[in-house]
């Protein structure tokens, strides 16, 4: 019984390697794609980014380029949805929450210049080191990584909106 048990779970660990592998595979084809155009249209954030093998992509524009101690924008492409990013992910608290509150008393403003209500998360998430961060995003489409038709256009929209929350934040940033 142990056996059959043993051979269950290493066919299951394979397939969850195969399965595995072949998202890492389809994220770093997106964001490859996503790449070119975004400097096809001009827009440079991204400049010199990498494509990633996950659902993140980030971009630091804090003066330490870390990013466990950082500001960035960042796409994330979920399986059922994409979205746009300001991570502030600092590992003292109170500067999370200064630079939250600031950014978040230009609310109105900064909603304004992007032309869309945003989703405004305090301090309430937390890295995989366990440090809070805050997060300022905004749900691009309804659609994520396994809707390969509409992946042409989610990259598009992900590139607009990135545009637009950039230059709503640029100015607070």
């Amino acid at each position: 019984m142990t056996e059959i048990l043993n051979l269950h779970d290493n066919r299951r660990q394979t397939r969850d390697k195969r399965m595995s592998e072949k998202k890492c595979s389809l994220y770093r084809e997106f964001w490859k794609q996503l790449l070119a155009k975004s400097k096809q249209k001009g827009f440079l954030l991204f400049v010199g980014i990498k494509p990633s093998k996950c659902e993140y992509l980030l971009s630091i524009i804090s003066e330490k380029k870390d990013s466990q101690d950082s500001i960035g924008y960042e796409y994330a492409l979920l399986v059922h949805h994409a979205r746009v990013q300001l991570r502030i992910n600092f590992k003292k608290r109170n500067k999370n929450k200064e630079i939250f509150n600031t950014l978040y008393s230009n609310r109105e403003q900064i909603e304004k210049t992007f032309g869309n209500t945003l989703c405004w998360s305090k301090n309430g998430l937390k890295n995989k080191e366990g440090t809070n961060y805050s997060l300022i995003s905004y749900v691009v489409a309804e659609k994520g990584l396994n809707d390969k038709e509409q992946r042409a256009n989610t990259q598009d929209k992900m590139i607009d909106a990135m545009i637009r929350f950039e230059e709503a934040f640029s100015k607070y940033i």
